[in-house]
């Protein structure tokens, strides 16, 4: 007599134990839930790799071998360019920049208001003079205390007039008549251009004149300087002025005139340093560098010359990056490439979705896929610029040599054991591209990961044990090698045989990195996607784990039927091309509910007692059908793929439970009302799959075939033909995509299968064994 769990410490343990364990399968649950609702929105991962790619592939710049050379230095190889490079030309740039800053015109501030203030001063003077002069006869000669007394009358900002024009103008009254000759003089003068100084002027071209007023700023471009005078220039149109319009003066007056108009004639032209420096530092940033193309395959120095300075300056400027910059137009231009090829491998993947369910979100699949491998040989081609920096032997410290090494064939591999091979050649081309692009434009490196992909896909398109990860790392490899070997003959002429060993060495190693990203990828992926892997299948089929063993050891008949049941499923797929394997490893799982009770099942009845004879049909068929749910319970406890778990309630469907519905037609009570058949039904769903629909078949017919008195082929051929006519007249295929033919290949191989199992054997002598064949107890359901 066994103590309750409550009151057994040990029981107590595995009562707690198993509710952290529930816990734990419901958030896991939770997570994956959310996982495959992201993993459904297609369109928003077809922004996230658009979004992600297009800088990469912008800003991306592939480095060349890295200098690590002296003057004078021996070359131990000779170094080509390995493919087109575009190198900044800093002496052609510097000549242009300075060309065009010459060529950019000077910049000079004319004064509007320099004339009007100049006149108002002039004005001022002369008014100022009549006021501090005594009445005083003109002509009469002015002592000293006099000009001194009248300088003092004028402002500080006046201009200081020399004694001699001062004296004039005392001499003459400051009248009215000599300010108005000396207004017209001095406003002839002052109406045009003036600098300081004619070396301020450029020699020639035109220049800039910004009329600086107040509260506007204009300008004007004046093609020649020949009409700006500069001081000298100006005091001789002022002398010439005066002798016009003074005429009435002797020639020592005019002269004491110009001397004393003289301070009020400046300079209202003056040059702008800062707005000529601005003009051309804006000139000269809008400007293109000058680049030098080295076309690929020139040779920067050959094997035994001697590195001279200007050969490690190229060395070092084909090696230098230059800083990040955002081009607009590259952004624009990698966007709209991207997006074309992301909107034509969804069309296709679309259409082939449609017939394809066993990836339920394969465009996600291949966008992530493509989205991984494309940023992971980003992240490898820096890591090997890092590492040829660092290595100062050629032609180890060339980094091209190393971009072979990247397992860019692991995606197309991954795709092949998530999806199938159709899938993962289109998606080859997908990821090949992507790789050549990040590659710099590279044709040759999308050429290397479009065959490599295809060697992938061919090296594990027949996966069978898990060895063939590695068989398929090695056939990659090879033809990696072979690959990589034809790019260089075409290009080079295996004119460096180091350097294209390196390569292949190097493409020989990605070959078998593959193997590895693939092994971890793996199973993450599988989560992720809640894909079945043949991988996952066969570790399944291993008849020797937990659950299957302890169904071998409590419900023995059930597991011998399971084992005859997948050899008829797998058999029938493999004729219709469905999936074979996932028939026969679900097969050993499509029964694990009857562990529960699997006494109640004609199969595992040992004592001879049928145990539903004391029952009511309806108990009976409750029992029966609730296998069902405790293979759901029991799928989901053991973790067992969401493909199996949906073959458990499908292969019954929603068939009628015959027999004890039958039996409660024989012993129906007047009393009760009528018998409901629906009770007597399994829950469903009906087959949603091709394999589950050859599954029901191959159940039921295994079960029926066990009553064959005389099992021969004839015989045979009746069940099988009564047992699936029965299936589809229950309507029992109408959601599954069977077709006629298919139904027609599925009966001829199981006639096939069956005829090989239940064949008959001679009799040994010796061995003879006469008596009426054992009778067990009736069968209650084939079930």
């Amino acid at each position: 007599m066994s103590e309750r769990d409550d009151d057994n410490p040990d029981g107590e343990g595995r009562r707690r134990r198993g509710l952290w364990a529930d816990r734990g399968r419901r958030a896991v649950s939770r997570l994956h839930e959310s996982a495959e609702r992201l993993l459904g929105r297609d369109t928003l991962w077809a922004v996230i790799l658009v979004a992600v790619l297009t800088p990469i592939l912008s800003l991306q710049e592939c480095g060349l071998p890295a200098p690590v050379y002296q003057v004078g230095e021996v070359a131990a190889a000779s170094i080509k360019a390995p493919w087109d490079i575009d190198l900044i030309d800093e002496r052609a740039t510097r000549e242009l920049l300075e060309a065009e800053r010459e060529a950019s015109p000077p910049v000079y501030d004319l004064v509007v208001d320099a004339f009007d203030e100049q006149r108002q001063r002039l004005a001022d003077l002369f008014s100022r003079g009549r006021e501090a002069l005594d009445r005083r006869r003109p002509g009469s000669r002015p002592d000293a205390g006099l000009l001194d007394r009248l300088r003092e009358a004028l402002p500080a900002s006046q201009p200081p007039i020399p004694d001699e024009g001062l004296s004039f103008l005392v001499r003459q009254a400051f009248s009215p008549e000599l300010e108005a000759i000396a207004a017209r003089v001095h406003s002839a003068v002052m109406q045009g251009r003036i600098v300081s100084s004619r070396e301020e002027l450029p020699r020639s071209g035109p220049i800039v004149v910004r009329n600086v007023a107040p509260g506007a700023v204009t300008e004007s471009i004046l093609d020649s300087t020949g009409s700006i005078r500069d001081m000298g220039d100006a005091r001789e149109a002022l002398r010439e002025r005066i002798s016009r319009e003074a005429g009435g003066f002797g020639a020592a007056d005019r002269r004491a005139l110009a001397t004393a108009l003289g301070p009020f004639v400046g300079p209202n032209l003056t040059y702008s340093a800062s707005a000529t420096e601005a003009r051309r530092e804006q000139r000269a940033a809008s400007l293109p560098k000058v680049f030098t193309r080295i076309p690929r395959g020139r040779i920067i120095v050959r094997e035994g010359e001697l590195f001279t300075r200007e050969d490690l300056d190229i060395l070092s400027r084909m090696k230098t990056r230059g800083p990040i910059a955002v081009d607009w137009r590259a952004l624009a231009g990698n966007a709209v490439l991207l997006s074309l090829l992301v909107l034509f491998m969804h069309r296709y993947v679309r259409a082939h979705q449609r017939g394809f369910r066993r990836v339920r979100n394969l465009y996600s699949l291949v966008l992530l896929t493509s989205l991984l491998v494309t940023v992971g040989a980003w992240v490898g081609i820096f890591i090997a610029d890092s590492v040829a920096d660092r290595i100062a032997v050629a032609p180890y410290n060339d980094p091209t040599s190393w971009y072979w090494a990247l397992p860019v064939s692991a995606g197309a591999m991954l795709i092949t054991l998530l999806a199938n091979g159709r899938v993962a050649t289109v998606a080859s081309a997908f990821i090949a591209m992507l790789f050549g692009l990040v590659m710099g434009w590279s044709a040759p490196a999308m050429l290397f990961a479009l065959v490599s992909s295809f060697a992938a896909i061919y090296g594990i398109s027949k996966y069978e044990r898990r060895s063939a990860v590695l068989k398929a790392a090695g056939i990659i490899g090879i033809v990696n090698v072979l690959v990589v070997f034809a790019i260089d003959c075409v290009r080079d002429g295996f004119s460096q045989p180091t350097r294209v060993l390196l390569q292949m060495g190097a493409a020989a190693l990605g070959g078998a990195l593959a193997a590895p990203v693939v092994s971890f990828s793996l199973p993450i992926m599988e989560w992720l996607f809640n894909v079945l892997t043949d991988i996952r299948l066969l570790e399944l089929s291993n008849l020797d784990n937990k659950l299957l063993r302890r169904l071998s050891m409590e419900a023995p008949g059930t597991y011998n039927h399971s084992i005859i049941v997948g050899t008829l499923a797998e058999q029938a797929a493999e004729e219709i091309g469905a999936h074979a394997l996932l028939c026969r490893v679900a097969a050993y799982y499509h029964d694990i509910g009857k562990i529960s009770r699997p006494e109640y099942f004609v199969e595992n009845m040992r004592d001879g007692a049928n145990r539903h004879d004391r029952l009511s049909p309806r108990m009976s068929s409750l029992i029966i059908a609730n296998h069902v749910k405790e293979g759901l319970r029991l799928a989901e406890e053991h973790n067992l793929p969401r493909q199996i778990r949906d073959i458990i309630p499908q292969h019954h469907g929603t068939r009628l439970i015959t027999f004890f519905y039958r039996k409660a037609e024989r012993e129906e009570d007047p009393d009760v009302p009528e018998l409901a058949e629906s009770d007597y039904r399994y829950p469903g769903p009906k087959p949603q799959s091709r394999e589950a629909a050859i599954f029901m078949m191959a159940d039921s017919v295994e079960a029926a075939a066990r009553t064959v008195e005389e099992p021969t082929p004839a015989r045979f051929e009746e069940v099988i033909g009564t047992v699936t006519n029965s299936i589809i007249l229950d309507h029992q295929l109408d959601d599954c995509d069977l077709t006629f033919s298919d139904l027609s290949r599925i009966r001829m191989s199981f006639l096939k299968t069956l005829a090989a199992v239940h064949h008959h054997r001679i009799t040994y002598p010796g061995f003879e064994f006469d008596g009426s064949r054992a009778k067990g107890p009736r069968a209650v359901e084939a079930e």
